[in-house]
């Protein structure tokens, strides 16, 4: 009795870990997060700081901790 409840319980265990999964496991990229820039140019895309969202007060102190001392 005890070994077909075991068996069971290897069997339910074994179901529901070949259980599929509908989230995606790489989703594809979103076009409008990408950007590369064109091929032999020197010329990229820019934007604002406001254009991007940013805290334009925080700007400076960012600068000041990236350049070097």
């Amino acid at each position: 009795m005890k070994r077909i409840f075991f068996i069971l319980f290897i069997v339910t265990i074994s179901f529901f870990n070949c259980a599929k999964d509908d989230t995606p496991v790489d989703p594809e990229p979103n076009p409008d997060t990408l950007y590369f820039p064109p091929i032999n140019s020197e010329t990229w895309e820019t934007a604002s700081i406001t254009e991007l969202g940013w805290n334009e007060s925080a700007l400076q102190p960012l600068l000041d901790l990236s350049s070097p001392k």
